[in-house]
């Protein structure tokens, strides 16, 4: 696949990793793409209760030798800044922990290798 950059390094068209919605607004996104010196870049956006935040995967950095690394790596960031949202958020941390756990799942099976009988 031919990633695409904008003129300010941005990902158009970035692969999705993986995600998640549940019934209500929340969700998460880890996206990556390759760049054109064929290293890797990552991106995340996330919706949990009131706020959110995100960015795109992009050319900014130094970026990642392979994809899992990237997604690895981005994903690791997406927890530690829902963890501390637990402890800012006392008011309400049922859905940031219901979030990482199922961050924390994702990211096991994606680093789990799948065996083929064929």
């Amino acid at each position: 696949m031919d990633f695409i950059f904008n003129k300010h390094g941005v990902c158009l068209n970035p692969e999705t990793a993986f995600d998640w919605k549940d019934k209500s607004r929340d969700y998460y996104c880890i996206e990556v793409a390759q760049r054109p010196d064929g290293r890797w870049c990552a991106g995340s956006h996330v919706w949990c209760g009131s706020g959110g935040g995100g960015g795109s995967a992009n050319l900014r950095g130094e970026g990642y030798a392979t994809r899992v690394e990237a997604v690895v790596a981005e994903a690791n960031q997406l927890l530690e800044r829902l963890r501390r949202e637990v402890t800012r958020n006392n008011e309400n941390p049922a859905p940031y922990r219901r979030m990482i756990k199922k961050l924390e799942s994702q990211l096991n099976q994606f680093l789990t290798p799948q065996l083929s009988l064929f």
